[in-house]
């Protein structure tokens, strides 16, 4: 028995138009009017014929702007229900306006409803319900909204066009159902406030920045058929479903069903999306009541997908997710797909877990993930107690090991020199006292390390100093956790290193030396007497031999480099233990370094020497030719070149805004363009706002972002750390690309038109 319904495939149904009968022409009457629904697609409201024709509903109110901005109040005479066409009587009694020159009305009436004339034509401010009400093969009673715009203020026949498109979800089984819910995958809105453009054609903008969904509400309950499916149709206003849907439905034993949909569907205006049969009695119901999921990079925290649901068992609050296939990366334990304080379970201190072992959680909006390597696992949830198991498929919880146990491995570990800044990293093992960490006996080259976890850059989870700086032995050191924390720089030599995570302090001892003899350290700025250049110019290669810096008396100087305006440079030591920023000053002027600070952006283009003054922390752009101190006096250039590098034209310029992931350890960026040979260029961020640039070569249509290395200078997939996925270069105006948030791969939404 599987707990969740797939459904692989969806039928777009169109059906004959309402065949209306002949009618006279309407009598007037005064202050009513006679209302016909559109006639083509599908069947749009609250009732329908054996022909599929629409009805009028015994009930049912317009609201009419009778050349006004306020609607009055119109009601269906009691003699037109059940006919394809109603009169429609004045309820409120208010008089006509001047402010419209025309009768522009929408089904259904509420309160509160109002009118704006656009020099488009007519827009409505509406609420689109969230909770519908069922009817049998049909809408509910003010479901599905219309809206209709008459010639004058004297046309009394209202000819409605539909708003909104359904769905058609069709169910067989012994079940007695309550309520049905659609929500989409990747968080469309399906209700809420809206705003209706009355027209040939009305179209509706949603106004809700959260997602939204929407429920059927079968009052008593609709009794299913196991030989004959029942449909449940819900009005939506026309979107696409980018990542599917997801449909809960509620029977009257209290059982939740679920039944997932993980492909692209879309609601067309005035069409009905019909969905395949599903015989709920191949589906798990399980008590209602939180449903508890799995969220992490198995469904891109949401975005790719729904959670993956845990099943309940028959110990009271212990939930189990069976044979989960796991990729690498991070998870925790949520209730109802949704994020709350209450229902988020995580470690209190990020970290990997490990097969066959037990772990507390806690719930709370700084939670920790648990990161996990890729296999598969049953994964146990005990709401009781508090617990996370991750076992084995098939094995007991009652196997489990206690996680963090001393002398384990543990998710924290050294990143530096001594792995070339890369994975895997010095493991540092647990300890008898909670949050203290060590790696015993590790060789460090000279050079600089940090403290992370699970082998990631995470700026939640960096652990440098406040500068970095040369530390010593037998010294502790107090440390921070960001993407700009500097790095601890120690001599050559065997050490132990200690991690104490709670005081937030690192010990760099004497091999078999307890932390107790250790006394509280000194960071030393570094210095060197080896000096590179290092930038934009040369995709920020540390290292790059084009650029090392002469010793000419009291400077190092590199001479005659081309810098574009808004380039940025630093200098360092061929690796970045040891390198200044600052801010740029002028041509010929002194800029005051110091280490680790900002990239120094240059405000004027041209060609200069570059003098660095290292005992007085002093960069120099000079123009070529000359030394600190020279004033040049250069002829004026009647016809001065072009800026070699001009600015892109504004259509031919794409940005991309990171997230707070992607935004880590300093990270470069790029873009690769491809579906017409391949190309990568890297991108800028002129004005330092954040946003990235890059100007788009001719003839590609597809593109990917990329986040780069920043001590590999050749973009390349080998230099690339994390991508969005395959991406079309946009041809509508949209520009900037947002990566969402939490998203560290594979994301494709997010495009908008930068303001």
């Amino acid at each position: 028995m599987k707990k969740i319904a797939v459904l692989l495939a969806a039928v777009a149904a169109t059906f004959a138009s309402c065949q209306k009968p002949v009618l006279d022409e309407p009598v007037e009457v005064k202050d009513t009017f006679t209302a016909f629904v559109e006639e083509f697609d599908s069947p749009t409201k609250t009732s329908m014929n054996s022909n599929k024709q629409q009805l009028w509903s015994a009930g049912d109110e317009l609201a009419i702007f009778r050349g006004n901005l306020v609607a009055d109040e119109y009601k269906l005479a009691d003699e037109c229900a059940g006919t394809t066409s109603g009169i429609f009587k004045s309820v409120s009694g208010g008089a006509a306006g001047t402010a419209v020159p025309c009768n522009v009305a929408y089904y259904p009436y509420a309160e509160g409803q109002s009118l704006k004339a656009t020099e488009a034509g007519y827009e409505l401010s509406v609420e689109l319900p969230e909770t519908q009400l069922y009817a049998q093969n049909s809408y509910g009673v003010g479901a599905f909204p219309m809206v209709a715009v008459t010639t004058d203020v004297n046309d009394r026949v209202l000819k409605f066009k539909n708003v909104a498109g359904a769905m058609n979800l069709q169910f067989k089984g012994t079940q007695k159902v309550v309520s049905v819910k659609v929500k989409g995958n990747a968080g469309e809105v399906l209700s809420g406030a809206a705003v209706v453009a009355a027209g040939s054609t009305p179209s509706v903008q949603m106004q809700s920045a959260e997602p939204t969904a929407v429920v059927l509400d079968c009052g008593e309950g609709v009794q299913l058929s196991e030989t004959e499916a029942t449909s449940f149709i819900l009005a939506l206003p026309p979107v696409e479903l980018a990542k599917g849907f997801t449909v809960t439905i509620l029977d009257a034993d209290n059982l939740v069903y679920t039944v997932v949909s993980d492909t692209k569907n879309e609601i067309l205006r005035s069409g009905i999306l019909v969905m395949p049969e599903v015989n709920l009695a191949e589906v798990e119901g399980v008590p209602q009541g939180p449903t508890w999921g799995i969220v992490g990079a198995v469904n891109s925290w949401g975005e790719s997908g729904a959670d993956l649901p845990m099943s309940k068992t028959e110990t009271e609050g212990l939930f189990v997710a069976k044979n989960v296939k796991m990729p690498a990366g991070a998870f925790k334990i949520r209730a109802n797909g949704e994020w709350n304080d209450d229902a988020n379970y995580g470690l209190e201190v990020a970290g990997s877990v490990k097969v066959n072992h037990v772990y507390d959680v806690i719930t709370s909006a700084g939670s920790a993930d648990l990161t996990i390597a890729a296999g598969e696992y049953d994964i146990w949830f005990d709401l009781t107690n508090k617990k996370v198991y991750i076992m084995a498929p098939g094995k007991p919880i009652s196997e489990a090991v206690v996680g963090g146990a001393a002398g384990e491995k543990s998710e924290w570990g050294i990143v530096g020199d001594v792995n070339g800044w890369a994975a895997p990293d010095v493991a540092m093992v647990t300890t008898e006292t909670t949050g203290l960490f060590v790696a015993k006996n590790v060789t460090l080259p000279k050079g600089g390390f940090k403290i992370r976890a699970n082998g990631v850059w995470n700026d939640a989870a960096n652990y440098g100093l406040s500068e970095s700086g040369n530390v010593k032995v037998d010294c502790y050191y107090t440390v921070e956790t960001s993407g700009g924390s500097g790095n601890l720089m120690t001599e050559a030599g065997t050490y132990d290193i200690w991690f104490d995570l709670a005081g937030k302090k690192v010990y760099v001892m004497t091999p078999g030396k307890d932390i107790s003899a250790a006394t509280a350290g000194k960071v030393e700025t570094p210095q060197t007497s080896t000096w590179y250049l290092v930038g934009s110019f040369n995709g920020w290669n540390p290292s790059d031999p084009n650029y090392k810096m002469a010793l000419e008396g009291d400077f190092y100087v590199v001479k005659n480099v081309t810098l574009a305006v808004n380039a940025e440079v630093k200098v360092c030591d061929g690796t970045w233990n040891v390198n200044r920023g600052g801010s740029f000053a002028g041509v010929d002027k002194a800029c005051s370094v110091t280490q680790g600070g900002n990239n120094i952006k240059v405000t004027t283009a041209g060609t200069y020497d570059i003098y660095l003054n290292s005992a007085a922390d002093k960069l120099y752009f000079m123009t070529a030719g000359y030394t600190p101190g020279q004033t040049p006096t250069p002829e004026p250039d009647p016809t001065p070149d072009p800026d070699p590098t001009p600015d892109p034209e504004p259509g031919n310029v794409l940005y991309l805004k990171p997230n707070s992931n992607w935004n880590q350890s300093n990270a470069r960026f790029a873009a690769y363009f491809f579906g017409n040979g391949e190309t990568w260029v890297s991108m800028t961020d002129s004005d330092a706002d954040g946003i990235y640039e890059v100007a788009v070569p001719e003839g590609y249509p597809s593109m990917i972002f990329c986040r780069m290395n920043p001590s590999a200078a050749a973009n390349n997939w080998g230099n690339k750390w994390n991508q969005t996925g395959d991406l079309t270069v946009p041809t509508n105006g949209n520009n900037l690309f947002t990566v969402p948030n939490g998203s560290w791969d594979g994301a494709t939404t997010g495009w908008s038109q930068k303001q």
